[in-house]
């Protein structure tokens, strides 16, 4: 993007705007100034002449001795340019003066007297382009014959001095669609600069009654075309008017002088014209020749796929049916927002035009560009989404700047047009003091009024204390100023940070929030790692068929839309798979494995009890679990045949069971209770899926089971009556490997947490001696030990001097009953203060004794 002084000259006045503070004044205000140049300083230096004569060149056909009248004085030079005629008013560059090199205009070298073809020449008549206005060699300047007056004085004195051009990457203008044109710097400027437009071209805008107005009067007579917009196109506007009598001529020099300054090209009057306006008021428009149109009706729609069309670049593309095309009623004339067709250009035989200005969609015009490999100026402000508004902004111009250049021209109807849905007003609240607050300055709230209002921001109530609604302009309007942060920030830059004073930050400390499951878990890697189980990280995406072949169900489980693959589109509802997999792979290349994994699991919330009364708008139940598992080499049994095989019977089980006591024990000092599950037990219900109870609200073992689980080796791990895990050994199948058991635990973090103490207390050696008890005690066979368990304890709870309980045999046969089994158990009492009494260690017996028998249990004699 380039930025021309001059040009800007037209609107605002930087007379008192040195070149530096010029580049300064943007690069701090408005967007980063990447380089700035200057165009034309050899114009200060040429003066302004008369052919007077020609004589030929002596030794050369091709060039001419051309003398010149300088006012008072003439000389001689050696000119070969075609257009060097006895009369015409130009331009002479004599010795020291500077010129334009002609492979870059930016650099300048210095005129020299030389020798020609044997005749020496005090310098030399001088090109557009080498005076650095355009790219114009061909022939010397051209000047008005109302120059002639003027000979032998300073160019600069008739033409616009030498402009300093500054370029600005598109990139750091890519969310202010108001300053992809001159205009819009100009308006920054009177802002910044505190000064009044000469010419407001917003006025031209129709988002206010006196806009369409001013775009009814346009035109007399109702226009040859109708205009009609696809809704399917997206595009918001289309508009465009008829101009008879126009000539397709050159453009005039002030006027390729600025598209040269702004880095574009120049072809003829028409066409230079778009272009300027485009440049000029950042909307741009397209020219047709309206004798090449067919047909009254104009159609802005999505092509039919396979569609041909031809641009002004001469290339046949085909259309897709996402490109958004303008079509008369032989087809397509222009690719909507990208470049025109070939069909409708203007020619050197064009009269009469139909001007087109327009808005379209954003992300469809980027595609299309993208799709055709074609970024023009065009679609480039059309991606920034530009207010429909601006549309009769460049129509305005266009009708204005050709009626000057061409006296001939006229406006030959109304304006044709389809306005799909004008955009609502924008308005946003704003408070004073939360100016003042966010720019840590003490900004009054008439200057706050000022600068907004001199960036086109219209307070409702300015008047107000310490709050107003503020109505964004139409040009800030399309997603750009939408929050009062936004209006802060116009009031900061242009306000100037360099005069908020700089203060120090005051922050206050306080205490980091503890995160009870980080640190647990934090606590969990360090006792798992110190005990050899490695880490792995696996996906949250499960494998459906896998899920289903260990049992789990996927009635609850959240699908994805874009899916990695179609075999895992579904959220894992379990760390198990994952896990069970990882030791399948494994234990191909290893005997003994040891890992575990922290992750979440998720599942659909509708229907979850664990979910009622959450009012947060999360999509899906989230917990945090962890699963760990353990395999041995060697069949246990195997490794105990020589002792007793009946004590190391499922040892990996119990293994990995006392780890997650161990886990447990991190958190609560309440007992983590195992209750198996028998398979009788499962024969008496239907198995369901394998999530842990707290998501089916259900203590029911039968709810947790799952296909993976060994029938005879799995339990619930419980704290109280609620769940909060499974333990089980792999089924016989599901790991297909060499000898040896997989073990699998998987544990909800969020449950174990609840029941977390508040304090850690160390508890040293005791110093007074436990009193000890030992009882037999009868029970079920089939019942297991977990019950028992509970029942000594609760039985303990209102003395609270029970310490621990150790397990010392189990008994099956004579003189029990069939199916009952006796367990032999020693119970610990003790004090940390003193020796207990003997009442008290009777009374904490007899509770405990109570109790058993409460629970149905009786002691063996």
């Amino acid at each position: 993007m380039f930025i021309s002084r001059n040009w800007l000259m037209d609107f605002v006045d930087l007379a008192e705007l040195s070149m530096a503070d010029f580049s300064d004044v943007i690069t701090t205000k408005v967007a980063e100034v990447d380089s700035v140049f200057t165009l034309g300083e050899p114009l200060q230096d040429a003066i302004i002449c008369k052919i007077v004569s020609l004589l030929p060149h002596p030794h050369n056909p091709k060039l001419n001795l051309a003398k010149i009248s300088l006012g008072e004085k003439t000389c001689e030079v050696v000119c070969g340019a075609p257009n060097c005629v006895a009369g015409l008013i130009t331009a002479y560059l004599p010795p020291r003066a500077r010129c334009c090199d002609s492979a870059n205009q930016r650099e300048l070298k210095t005129v020299e007297a030389r020798d020609i073809a044997g005749i020496q020449s005090s310098g030399f008549l001088a090109s557009e382009a080498e005076l650095g206005l355009t790219t114009d060699h061909a022939g010397i300047i051209e000047l008005d014959s109302s120059c002639a007056k003027f000979a032998g004085k300073s160019l600069a004195s008739v033409l616009d001095g030498p402009d300093v051009v500054l370029e600005i990457d598109n990139k750091s203008l890519t969310h202010r669609p108001d300053l992809w044109g001159q205009f819009g710097f100009a308006r920054e400027l009177a802002a910044i600069l505190g000064a009044e437009l000469k010419l407001n071209l917003s006025n031209y805008a129709d988002h206010t009654d006196d806009g369409v107005r001013k775009l009814r009067d346009l035109g007399t007579r109702a226009s040859r075309f109708r205009v009609c917009i696809d809704p399917a196109s997206r595009c918001r506007r289309f508009m465009g008017i008829e101009i008879e009598n126009v000539s397709v001529t050159t453009s005039p020099l002030w006027l390729r002088r600025r598209l040269f300054a702004v880095g574009a090209g120049t072809r003829n009057l028409l066409v230079d014209l778009s272009n300027y306006v485009m440049h000029e008021v950042g909307q741009p428009n397209h020219v047709y020749d309206m004798d090449r149109l067919v047909g009254t009706t104009i159609n802005v729609r999505l092509a039919r796929s396979g569609e041909e069309f031809v641009g002004l670049d001469a290339v046949k593309r085909q259309l897709s049916d996402e490109d958004v095309v303008i079509a008369d009623e032989s087809g397509p004339i222009c690719l909507g927002a990208v470049i025109g067709g070939d069909g409708s250009a203007v020619s050197e035989t064009t009269t009469r035009i139909f001007v087109e200005s327009a808005n379209f969609e954003p992300v469809l015009t980027r595609k299309s560009a993208k799709r055709h490999q074609l970024r023009t100026d065009a679609s480039n402000r059309f991606e920034k989404n530009r207010s429909p508004y601006a549309c009769p902004v460049a129509l305005h111009r266009f009708a204005e700047l050709i009626k000057k250049i061409d006296a001939n021209s006229r406006i030959a109807s109304k304006v044709a047009e389809d306005f799909v849905e004008r955009p609502a007003a924008v308005r946003i609240p704003l408070e004073y003091n939360f100016v003042r607050r966010r720019l840590g300055a003490d900004i009054d709230d008439g200057s706050i009024i000022s600068i907004l209002t001199s960036l086109g921001f219209v307070p409702d109530n300015p008047a107000a204390e310490d709050v107003c609604n503020v109505l964004v302009p139409y040009e800030r309007a399309m997603k750009d100023v939408t929050v009062p942060e936004d209006l802060v920030e116009e009031v900061g830059r242009i306000y100037g940070y360099e005069n908020i004073p700089e203060v120090a930050p005051h922050i206050e400390s306080s205490a980091a929030r503890r995160d009870t499951l980080k640190e647990l878990e934090y606590r969990i890697r360090d006792l798992l790692s110190g005990c050899g189980f490695s880490e792995v990280y696996n996906y949250s995406f499960v494998n459906s068929e896998l899920a289903l072949s260990l049992g789990y169900s996927l009635e609850r489980a959240v699908e994805l839309i874009n899916s990695v693959s179609v075999e895992e589109k579904f959220l894992r509802t379990s760390l198990v798979p994952g896990i069970v997999d990882n030791v399948e792979k494994n234990s191909r290349f290893f005997g003994d494995i040891s890992i575990f994994e922290l992750g979440r699991v998720y599942s659909d919330k509708n229907g979850c009890k664990c979910c009622e009364g959450d009012e947060k708008n999360y999509p899906t139940c989230e917990k945090r679990n962890l699963v760990v598992a353990y395999r041995a080499e060697q069949n246990e049994v195997s490794l105990g045949a020589l002792s007793e095989p009946q004590i190391f019977e499922g040892a990996e089980f119990y293994s990995l069971l006392s780890l997650v006591k161990r886990l447990a024990a991190i958190v609560t000092r309440k007992q983590l209770m195992v209750e198996p599950i028998s398979a009788h037990s499962l024969a008496a219900g239907t198995l369901a899926a394998g999530t842990l109870a707290r998501n089916e609200n259900s203590s029911d073992a039968r709810s947790i089971y799952c296909k993976w689980m060994h029938p005879y080796r799995c339990a619930v791990l419980k704290i109280g009556d609620r769940p909060i895990g499974v333990i089980a050994e792999v089924s016989p199948g599901i790991v297909a490997s060499r000898d040896g058991r997989a073990i699998v635990a998987e544990l909800c973090l969020e449950d174990l947490i609840l029941d977390a103490d508040a304090t850690h207390s160390f508890i040293p050696v005791a110093k007074y001696p436990d009193a000890l008890f030992e009882i037999s005690v009868v029970m079920p066979k089939k019942e297991p030990y977990a019950k028992l368990e509970r029942a000594i304890y609760e039985g303990s709870l209102e003395s609270g001097l029970l310490k621990k309980i150790d397990v010392l045999s189990v008994y099956i046969g004579e003189p029990l009953a069939e199916g009952e089994k006796s367990v032999s158990v020693k119970l610990s009492f003790g004090s940390s203060e003193r020796t207990l009494l003997p009442d008290e260690f009777k009374t904490a017996r007899d509770l405990v004794v109570k109790s058993v028998e409460n629970h149905g249990y009786s002691l063996r004699q």
